[in-house]
């Protein structure tokens, strides 16, 4: 496995379970259903060390790879806090919604009550 980490070829295959049984299969074409159930990422980021030159040193595919993992993971961070700020915005709505309609019952209730008060207090007299 030593020699996969040195070989700059090996960034360029796809990461799937099926590079572990075997490196011939590196540097062939991606079958549809790999390249369909990978994301963007991979896409991405094979694309980018493709374009460098094919003598480049090592470090310079893992600059890339680790710039495109940078680049997912803030997208996204700013899709989860968005979809947190929205759930959170729709939770304090309901949450002030019902705060609310349990207000408006308690004086509806309060209403209620000094109404029959009135009335028990008009029989009596």
């Amino acid at each position: 496995s030593a020699m996969f980490v040195s070989d700059p070829a090996h960034l360029r295959c796809p990461a799937t379970p099926r590079v572990s049984r075997g490196a011939a299969r590196c540097m062939g074409a991606v079958p549809p259903e790999d390249e369909e159930r990978r994301g963007l990422f991979w896409q991405r980021a094979r694309k980018k060390v493709a374009e460098l030159e094919p003598d480049a040193p090592i470090s310079e595919s893992i600059d890339v790879v680790a710039s495109e993992v940078e680049q997912v993971i803030a997208a996204r961070r700013r899709i989860l806090k968005w979809k947190l700020k929205t759930s959170l915005k729709r939770f304090r709505n309901e949450v002030e919604d019902e705060a609310g309609a349990q207000s408006d019952e308690a004086k509806q209730r309060q209403v209620r009550l000094k109404e029959r008060q009135a009335l028990i207090f008009d029989s009596l007299a």
